[in-house]
């Protein structure tokens, strides 16, 4: 952990660690020409014509700086958890950590005081939406390993992964001058367990990577780009290491995206907002090729794993897709449509996909390194989707890693018996379940469907019940909240570029007031308008008519004029997205 001093001058801001073995040096930056140069005083030392207006004592470390419109911000996470102890490339244990709160410091205190009132008001919204983004409790970072990596990737790695890389516009001014300072910030999930077997110490980690290219919500962020950056797109890492073994682990790695072609399913009050195409064939062709060439490039063959429906709109998207694949190499691709299939909640016919896959499985492999040097490689991909990336992903990737993870403990010479140990079937089963609903919520907002099959290994009423809630939660969220949510992704990843001279005013106000003011309206009408009746039959009919009226005629406005309704982004709008 750095324990970090942040000192405000008239002139300066100095960032002073006490921790010198973990950043060796300090930051001064100058107020007036942002300029930025090590500083190797203490506290104690501040030279005396400068003028102390602040002292901050944090617990975190350096996210940024950010340029809004009335000036710049600092922004650093001032608590943090951690979460995991990693091996890498060093023997010195690597601590992850996770942001827990962040401060937005602006260089100069009175900077919004010198900004008209329209300006004042769009930064409040960009620091609101920063604010949300940076306390999701869903980002990550090291001081003594690089995240962004898989345990394969870091061995040779001599940058961080940009994918992964969330804050990379933000420390882009420290790069030269206080390297030690640019800590990789990656948004995703980390879990790790520690348990005995037998008289031996063992540790499983879990760990995801969130790809901030294409970033944001269910229902604004569907598909590809021209580039072949798709959404949702997730690297999961699983790390086993048997402690008795000095720097020695196994790890394997899978990814989900959205299915790579250019498409979109915008809300629009409907349960199931239709799908829509963008682009020629030749265009959609491209962005697949150009998709998996990039997966071939990272982590070699790429076996396909579709779990969308073979009807509606999802066998319109699962054709475009099986057509886009026909002629690629280095590529196997399964259309196992999960619903028709494991309808009834037979989800032991998932046994059909496992081993439909378990050959690709073993043919991949797993990176696996020996007091510290690598001696096997990962060398291919399994590459889950479903139309969300979400609830049957998770399922699946679950028994993926599972499977392979039998191979992992041959390897290292461990009794494959502790897969079957209660102790470790309630840590694995657990462990991959908080994974769902963190990525989940990331996504959708809520929790992951189909959860009770991954927390207990089968369905169940309960869960049945839980996944009714959370859809209701997720209709709610991706019609009348996802517009902020998005903005806010846009805004952090640097979709959106903050420009004075067009401002946005990314007002986000509650939707459903308009609903309210219609009900409320309603009542007005049914109790001081109508008409009494003289009969307690004739008033409770004359109740139920009227408010199925009312209902009806307002679930018709709403479909009808959806746009007043439905939250939408203003930084950035979901059209642009496919613009050619």
């Amino acid at each position: 952990m750095a324990d970090i001093s942040i000192v405000q001058t008239t002139d300066r801001i100095l960032l002073i660690s006490t921790n010198k073995r973990i950043l060796p040096y300090g930051i001064a930056i100058n107020k007036s020409d942002f300029s930025y140069s090590r500083y190797d005083g203490t506290t104690q030392k501040i030279p005396s014509e400068e003028n102390v207006i602040s002292t901050t004592n944090i617990q975190g470390c350096l996210i940024g700086v950010a340029p809004l419109l009335s000036g710049r911000y600092l922004i650093v996470a001032d608590k943090t958890t951690v979460v995991a102890q990693i091996p890498g490339v060093s023997s010195t244990p690597n601590n992850i950590y996770r942001v827990d709160s962040v401060q937005l410091i602006p260089f100069h205190a009175n900077q919004q005081s010198l900004i008209t009132i329209p300006l004042y008001d769009e930064e409040q919204s960009y620091l609101e939406m920063l604010q949300w983004i940076l306390q999701v409790k869903s980002f990550y970072f090291s001081f003594t390993t690089d995240i962004t990596h898989t345990r394969q990737r870091e061995i040779t790695a001599t940058a961080p992964d940009q994918r992964f890389f969330w804050n990379r516009n933000y420390v882009t001014d420290f790069q030269e001058v206080a390297k030690e300072w640019v800590v990789p910030l990656t948004m995703g999930f980390v879990k790790q367990s520690k348990f005995n077997y037998a008289g031996q110490d063992y540790r499983i980690t879990l760990m995801s990577r969130r790809n901030h290219q294409r970033a944001g919500t269910r229902y604004y962020q569907r598909g590809a780009d021209q580039k072949g950056n798709v959404a949702n797109n997730v690297e999961t890492e699983q790390i086993f290491e048997s402690l008795s073994q000095k720097d020695t682990y196994t790890s394997f790695v899978q990814i989900r995206g959205s299915v790579p072609l250019l498409w979109s399913q915008f809300p629009n009050l409907a349960y199931k907002p239709r799908v829509k195409f963008y682009g020629s064939e030749t265009v959609n062709q491209s962005a697949v090729r150009t998709h998996f060439s990039q997966l071939y490039d990272l982590y070699g063959d790429t076996t396909i794993v579709n779990l969308i429906d073979k009807k509606s709109d999802e066998l319109k998207l699962g054709e475009a897709y099986e057509k886009g694949i026909a002629k690629l190499s280095h590529v196997k691709y399964i259309w196992f449509d999960f619903h028709a299939i494991c309808k009834g909640m037979r989800y032991d016919k998932l046994s059909i996909l496992m081993d439909m896959i378990k050959d690709d499985i073993q043919r991949d492999g797993f990176f696996m390194a020996k007091g510290g040097s690598p001696v096997q490689r990962q060398k291919g991909i399994v590459r889950t989707n479903c139309i969300d990336n979400l609830d049957r992903t998770n399922v699946v990737q679950t028994l993926v890693s599972k499977q392979q993870l039998v191979a992992q403990l041959t390897a290292l010479a461990i009794d494959k018996k502790l897969l079957d140990s209660p102790q470790f079937d309630s840590i694995y089963k657990n462990m991959w379940a908080d994974h769902a609903d963190v990525i989940s919520t990331q996504y959708s907002g809520t929790g992951a469907l189909k959860n009770d099959y991954t927390r207990t290994g089968k369905r169940s009423t309960a869960g049945l019940i839980q996944d009714g809630e959370n859809s209701l939660k997720r209709y709610y969220l991706n019609n009348f909240i996802d517009g902020f949510r998005q903005d806010a992704f846009d805004l952090f990843t640097g979709v959106y570029k903050v420009d004075a001279e067009q401002l946005r005013q990314p007002k986000h106000p509650m939707q459903l007031i308009w609903i309210a003011f219609v009900l409320l309206v309603a009542l007005f009408i049914y109790t001081f308008i109508l008409p009494s009746s003289t009969t307690i039959l004739n008033s409770l009919i004359v109740f139920i008519v009227f408010w199925l009226v009312t209902l009806f005629i307002t679930a018709k406005s709403m479909k009808k004029y959806n746009n007043l309704f439905v939250d939408k982004p203003f930084l950035v709008k979901p059209e642009e997205t496919y613009r050619f």
